[in-house]
């Protein structure tokens, strides 16, 4: 090939390598304006020390479906927090100290490190609380606020619980996302305290972005702005004991039923009525995606807490949670994705989402095909490679010699091309 020749072919290729370029800038692009994530069609059950987190591991109060997943970058792994005590939907098996915490480096198999470790005595440490037992643990959010990494519980009505009540209480994992003694920070201001907040009338958080966090609220139907009804609410969230937040009712509720099957009969008048009548379920995940903010959640029957449907749900905000746009679904056909292999045997809910290594990771809870509820992600990492160096293998004496008559004719021809150029 020619000087010239060489040039053109040069010329090509960075014209090629600028096409790539420019593809994947687009493709960005997408991915930063009004889409959800990626949802799998082909799903794997996730399983904690091998058993599958659901009926498998907690066949008569499924309390195993009560989790929390992020991905660490420090670290390269995934860490899994799970209600894991007894078997039993009461108080005595729903504790803090009954929340697993795990870690997986692929995403799906997860290995348990301990079990968390509050003091003795928590629910009584914080003056003006009020509380004389301890709340149940009924649904978890991890979140990291600048090194720190926070879990959020919320607790169901319960009698002498004071402030806890209907309420999420903040703890304090710190710095080291493996760390077990965890700290309690205290339950969100209610509807009691001064200056008031949501306590009392929300039923989960969705997390903590940028700053803010956002809970799932009981608020009327239709009760003006920024309060749409049964939506998520922005707070600012100020951390402490007890963290504060502002405003009362937040900046903003997300609309999370116009246009979908469902409405919200919290009003009046009642807007709807059974089947339609439903509720946004409490355990949803409101995440930084590029330059917007999406949110993903489920719906349950208002009268039974049923799940609805084969769909996980989805709203978008462009300006930090200001406002969301209208909801829309993540499949196009839910009865297509597979558990193990084989068709899917519930409807969906619970879903979580969590940056990771090259993009996000979805989890969602659905049915295995012979019906046992379990929670579901995409296909499992692929393994990471080995750091360190890299054994060079030994060679005999004959190949030695052949790698140094190979290095000599690559001279030698290296050195006739320099004389003809």
């Amino acid at each position: 090939m020619t000087n010239e020749g060489y040039r053109r072919a040069g010329r090509a290729a960075c014209a090629a390598v600028a096409r790539i370029a420019s593809a994947w800038a687009f493709a960005a692009a997408l991915s930063a304006s009004a889409a959800p994530v990626p949802f799998p069609q082909q799903t794997f059950s996730v399983k904690l020390d091998g058993i599958a987190l659901g009926q498998a591991l907690h066949p008569a109060s499924l309390n195993s479906l009560r989790y929390t997943v992020v991905f660490n970058p420090a670290d390269g792994r995934y860490h899994l927090w799970v209600l894991n005590g007894g078997d039993t939907q009461t108080p005595a098996d729903m504790q803090v100290a009954d929340i697993t915490h795990a870690t997986s480096p692929d995403g799906v198999n997860f290995t348990s490190l301990g079990n968390l470790n509050p003091p003795a005595g928590w629910w009584t440490q914080i003056a003006g609380v009020g509380a004389t037992v301890e709340p149940s643990v009924n649904f978890l959010r991890v979140d990291q606020l600048g090194n720190e990494w926070f879990l959020t519980i919320w607790s169901p009505n319960e009698t002498n619980t004071g402030r806890y009540n209907y309420n999420a209480n903040v703890w304090d994992i710190g710095t080291d996302i493996n760390n077990l003694n965890v700290v309690q920070h205290g339950p969100l201001p209610t509807l009691s305290d001064a200056p008031p907040g949501p306590g009392g009338d929300f039923v989960g958080s969705f997390g903590m972005v940028n700053g803010n966090i956002y809970l799932r609220q009981d608020t009327g139907y239709n009760a003006g702005p920024p309060v749409t009804g049964g939506g998520i609410g922005r707070y600012v969230y100020t951390d402490g004991t007890r963290p504060s937040l502002s405003p009362l009712f937040g900046t903003s509720e997300a609309g999370m039923f116009a246009g979908t099957p469902y409405c919200w009969p919290l009003g009046n008048p009642n807007p709807c009525v059974s089947p339609q009548a439903s509720y946004v379920h409490n355990s949803g995940r409101v995440i930084a995606q590029g330059s917007t903010l999406g949110a993903y959640y489920s719906f349950r029957d208002f009268a039974t807490a049923a799940r609805q449907d084969k769909q996980i749900w989805f709203v978008e905000s462009a300006d930090d949670g200001l406002t969301w746009s209208a909801p829309s679904g993540v499949y196009g056909n839910g009865n297509s994705v597979l558990v193990d292999g084989l068709p899917n045997g519930a409807d969906f809910s619970s879903p979580e989402v969590t940056a990771a290594r090259g993009g996000f990771r979805v989890y969602f809870s659905t049915g295995a095909n012979n019906g046992a509820l379990v929670v579901v992600t995409g296909p499992p990492d692929a393994p990471r490679p080995q750091s360190g160096p890299v054994p060079v293998p030994a060679l005999s004496m004959g190949g030695l010699a052949a790698l140094a008559a190979l290095i000599a004719l690559t001279a030698f021809s290296r050195h006739r091309r320099a004389t003809r150029a």
